[in-house]
């Protein structure tokens, strides 16, 4: 039976050990867990507290003063620097995970959904950990953050059942925003993220096993992440900057060839296509009714009859089994139960 999503309460502590004991023990005792919480004075002093540390006892004792070294280093270069995941060799690999109990990230979809997003990101960065290999992460280059968001919302999924859709649609959604505002790619898990969703539709993840999870992530990232060259050409497409511009965005992403670009920039419009429009930063951000409406028959018309798989693989010679989800279903961005307005804090 699924746990219930509606009131879900954030506590690192319990999260994090009853992670570990999900993990196959070679996993586990490799791993340490860190609860990090980074604040900074009116001086610009910087002041990094090390709230808890989840790992064997031999390794947390042993590598206690490279992790506060390593914490120290890293928030007090970078204030604002979010949560990660780093490797370190000594006589053996571990995976150190720093969590960062106060990153801007767990806070960016509203307050309502501020846990939700902790465990999203214990689950993502832990995720790292699990799944290795393949290239080093750049803008070209995202398939780590494809199987670490993959295995976070599996967790989700695992744990939630189909009440986790909502929040990963919209952490789906919050990857496109970086890409067509910043015209960064590095985490542009998305077609990831709405693959698996609407897989869900019609596969039930909950009898999966850890093992199975980890596997299952990594096959998702490889198979729905986009080849090389689609996350280059898109980078010259989405050029709005971070003022939004709709008239721009609908003709340079939805008005291109690329069909990658078009999905992105679809996606990016669709909280906005919603007639009480989303608050950004406790501004209210609306589309004029008549503009609206020309920007959804845009995006229906040229999503009509085409799915995921075109947009991701065209080429492939194997179809995919089975029906294929339309797509102007899998660009669909839910809100949480109860949220009247798409909230987002950049």
């Amino acid at each position: 039976m699924a746990d219930g999503i509606n009131n879900y309460s954030f506590d690192f502590e319990t999260e994090a050990e009853a992670l570990r004991q999900s993990l196959p023990w070679w996993k586990r005792k490799k791993i340490l867990l860190a609860e990090v919480n980074v604040s900074e004075d009116k001086s610009g002093t910087v002041d990094v507290d090390l709230l808890h540390l989840a790992g064997d006892d031999r390794p947390k004792k042993k590598l206690l003063p490279d992790i506060r070294r390593e914490i120290d280093k890293q928030f007090k270069a970078e204030p604002y620097f979010g949560s990660y995941e780093k490797s370190v060799a000594y006589a053996q690999m571990y995976n150190f995970v720093f969590f960062r109990t106060n990153s801007p990230f767990n806070a960016c979809l509203g307050e309502d959904n501020t846990s939700l997003m902790q465990l999203f990101t214990l689950y993502h960065e832990t995720g790292h950990a699990l799944i290795t290999g393949g290239p080093r992460i750049d803008k070209t280059h995202p398939y780590g953050e494809c199987a670490a968001d993959a295995y976070a919302a599996l967790r989700f999924l695992r744990r939630f059942g189909d009440d986790a859709k909502p929040i990963i649609s919209m952490i789906s959604w919050k990857r496109t925003y970086n890409a067509v505002n910043f015209l960064d790619t590095t985490h542009l898990t998305t077609t990831v993220l709405d693959k698996i969703i609407a897989d869900s539709a019609t596969r039930d993840f909950s009898k999966l096993s850890e093992a199975q999870t980890i596997k299952l992530a990594a096959e998702y990232a490889k198979k729905w992440m986009p080849e090389d060259a689609a996350f280059e050409a898109s980078r010259m497409i989405f050029t709005q900057g971070d003022q939004i511009n709709f008239p721009l965005l609908a003709s340079t992403c939805l008005g291109s060839s690329d069909n990658f670009a078009f999905y992105i920039g679809a996606k990016f419009f669709q909280p906005f296509l919603q007639p009480e429009g989303i608050v950004r930063d406790d501004e209210t951000i609306q589309i004029p009714d008549d503009e609206r409406q020309k920007y959804a028959a845009m995006i229906e018309q040229r999503a009509s009859g085409i799915s995921l798989r075109d947009i991701v693989n065209p080429a492939a010679k194997k179809p995919e089994a089975g029906p294929q989800q339309p797509l102007i279903e899998t660009l669909k961005v839910s809100r949480p139960r109860g949220q009247k307005q798409f909230i987002y804090k950049p």
